[in-house]
C-alpha cells in the first residue's frame, strides 16, 4: 500500500483507531509483566490525576473505567463463567489485576440472560430451576427497563423472594 506524500509512517491523524481512543492504550507491556512481578497501577494514577484536574472520566474508558469490567450481556457472561477459571484471558486482553482493577463482574441489567441468573443465584446461595431462572429473568429485565439502570444485590434479592414465593404458591 503506497504512502501518502508527507506523512511519516505510524502517523496518525486522531488519537482514534475506528470508534475507539488509541492514545491511551499502552503498548510496550504484555500479560508477562506479571509472571515478573510487575504491576502497572494505572487505575491508582488515572483517579490521582483526575482528582488532581476535578474533572470526571468516563466509566467504559479503556482500561481505567470504573465499569469497564462489568459484564451484563448474557452471551458474554455465558462466556465469562466458562472461561474464568482456566482461559481467562479468552474474555479480556490481559488479567483486569494487573492495571489495578477489580475482576470480571456479571451485573444485572436490561441485557441479562439466564447464565447471568445463574451465576446471581450461585452468589446467593440460591438453588433454581430451570422454570424459576427464566422467571428470574423475565422479572429483572423487567425490573431494569423500570429503574433504567442495573439492579444491585438487593433489588435481586427481593425479586427473587417474590418470584419463588409466586411459584410456591402455584404449585
Amino acid at each position: 500500500m503506497a504512502r501518502r506524500p508527507g506523512r511519516k509512517p505510524g502517523w496518525r491523524r486522531s488519537g482514534r483507531v475506528g470508534s475507539k481512543l488509541f492514545d491511551n492504550h499502552p503498548t510496550v507491556w504484555d500479560n508477562r509483566a506479571e509472571l515478573r512481578g510487575v504491576r502497572f497501577e494505572f487505575v491508582e494514577t488515572s483517579k490521582f490525576v483526575m482528582d488532581l484536574a476535578k474533572v470526571q472520566q468516563p466509566p467504559n474508558r479503556p482500561i481505567v473505567g470504573d465499569k469497564l469490567y462489568e459484564v451484563e450481556s448474557g452471551i458474554i457472561a455465558g462466556w465469562v463463567r466458562l472461561c474464568r477459571a482456566e482461559h481467562p484471558l479468552e474474555y479480556v486482553p490481559f488479567k483486569p489485576e494487573l492495571v489495578g482493577q477489580k475482576p470480571v463482574n456479571i451485573v444485572l441489567g436490561k441485557n441479562s440472560g439466564p447464565p447471568s441468573i445463574e451465576e446471581w443465584a450461585e452468589k446467593t446461595g440460591i438453588k433454581i430451576t430451570d422454570e424459576e431462572r427464566m422467571a428470574l429473568l423475565l422479572a429483572v429485565k423487567a425490573k431494569s427497563f423500570e429503574k433504567k439502570d442495573l439492579l444491585t444485590a438487593e433489588e435481586f434479592k427481593e425479586i427473587v423472594s417474590r418470584v419463588l414465593k409466586g411459584n410456591a404458591a402455584l404449585a
